[in-house]
């Protein structure tokens, strides 16, 4: 069974049948597999462990400075010839989308420029261009 660490899941724990799936969050709240800061801590994972890392809208919320040592730190537990699929919203199409107001949802728009604020890990620290 092929081995996925869903990588800053939020609320979005990923659960299959078909998949071993690991949800990893620093906020305990969500109630992830795994609780982990993975800007001040290693990921506690062996190495060459996971077959795929999925990091859907997290990168945005990593400070530059510390994104090289998020991604050597995945690629640490990832198998050779694993795959990392890395989301992230785009800045250019959100902030035009904001000043759109495209389909009413400007508070969307605002959310995905810069987090929705709603504790203290959901804030975006960069543009993703």
């Amino acid at each position: 069974m092929r081995k996925v660490l869903n990588l800053g899941c939020g609320s979005n724990l990923i659960k299959s049948e078909r998949l071993d799936v690991i949800n990893l969050d620093a906020n305990k709240e969500f109630k992830p597999d795994i609780v982990c800061n993975i800007i001040h801590e290693d990921i506690p994972l062996e190495d060459d462990s996971i077959d795929t890392i999925w990091m859907f809208h997290i990168i945005e919320h990593i400070v530059k400075v510390n994104r090289t040592t998020v991604l050597l730190e995945c690629n640490r537990v990832l198998k050779e010839g694993g795959n990392i699929i890395i989301t992230y919203p785009e800045f250019e199409i959100c902030a035009k989308n904001f000043i759109e107001n495209k389909n009413g949802k400007r508070d969307l728009w605002e959310a995905t420029l810069f987090g929705r604020q709603s504790d203290i890990y959901d804030f975006h620290v960069t543009a993703m261009v």
